[in-house]
């Protein structure tokens, strides 16, 4: 019997998938930080497994059925792939009349942001790594624009509209510290960028995995580039709650979409794009 390209592309997915779920089985979670932080509390999910596959397992849904609730959770642990038994979550304690705004790990203005990473990129980004060290902090004037930003510290990024007043956040992962396919440094490169151009639910990567072609390669819904060599922030199929990319900064499909159609203008002659900062990883 002959096998086409077909067929070993999705018994490599299926093993990617399968590998993705049992290596992360009992790998701690971004969450789990929070596990004895008071306002929380953890829970392990529950399930059946044998040889290292799960039979059976709690689902986000089974876990909490109202979708105000698990967006909560799922933002807060940086994940929304399928669950595995064992996983551990951070839940909080009172989610009453609360959405996932109520749990930002970012400031409401921009006015309250770091004055040394200020000085750093030239912008107003504010990661709680530094705020940890003492540094000290001063108001800053307001930039009167629209700015995107995302932290690889917190695995997440924050909007701010051109009032300075945070209107959106959610989890995101940035590149690996290696990438062993094409033996590189993938980390998520620093600086400023601006919004360039936008792409649709079918957008795919025309460079990763290596030597791809058509429906082989990453798909990346909802792209938005910000750099000439197709550096984008786009929607993911899997999100496991730390840094996975080549370099490209991963979203809930969901957030990509809203950023894509609700926040992000491009580029164009008459105005320039949306700011875009991505901060330097923690030492």
């Amino acid at each position: 019997m002959r096998f086409g390209w077909q067929f070993f592309a999705k018994i490599s997915s299926f093993t990617a998938i399968f590998l993705l779920f049992t290596s992360n089985a009992n790998a701690r979670v971004y969450g789990e930080k929070f596990c004895n932080t008071p306002g929380f509390h953890c829970i392990k999910v529950k399930g059946v497994v044998k040889n290292g596959v799960a039979l059976k397992s709690e689902t986000w849904e089974s876990l909490w059925p109202d979708s105000r609730e698990r967006d909560i959770v799922k933002k807060l642990n940086r994940l929304h792939n399928w669950l595995f038994p064992g996983t551990t979550l951070a839940v909080p304690d009172d989610m009453n009349g609360k959405t996932h705004m109520d749990f930002s790990p970012f400031p409401k203005r921009l006015e309250d942001f770091s004055a040394r990473v200020l000085n750093l990129l030239g912008a107003v980004p504010m990661p709680y790594y530094i705020e940890s060290l003492g540094v000290s902090y001063k108001p800053i004037p307001q930039l009167k624009e629209k700015l995107y930003i995302f932290n690889p510290a917190l695995l997440a990024w924050a909007v701010y509209d051109a009032s300075d007043k945070l209107i959106n956040w959610g989890p995101g992962l940035g590149g690996k510290d290696y990438c062993p396919d094409i033996d590189k440094k993938c980390r998520t490169p620093s600086g400023i960028f601006e919004a360039m151009a936008k792409h649709g639910y079918n957008y795919r990567s025309n460079l990763y995995p290596p030597g791809c072609t058509g429906e082989e390669c990453s798909w990346m819904p909802y792209a938005i580039k910000v750099r000439e060599d197709g550096l984008s922030m786009h929607g993911a199929k899997w999100f496991i709650g730390h840094h996975a990319s080549h370099g490209c900064v991963r979203l809930f499909t969901a957030d990509a979409k809203w950023l894509n159609q609700k926040f992000v203008d491009i580029k164009t002659k008459e105005k320039n794009g949306t700011k875009v900062i991505f901060l330097p990883y923690p030492k």
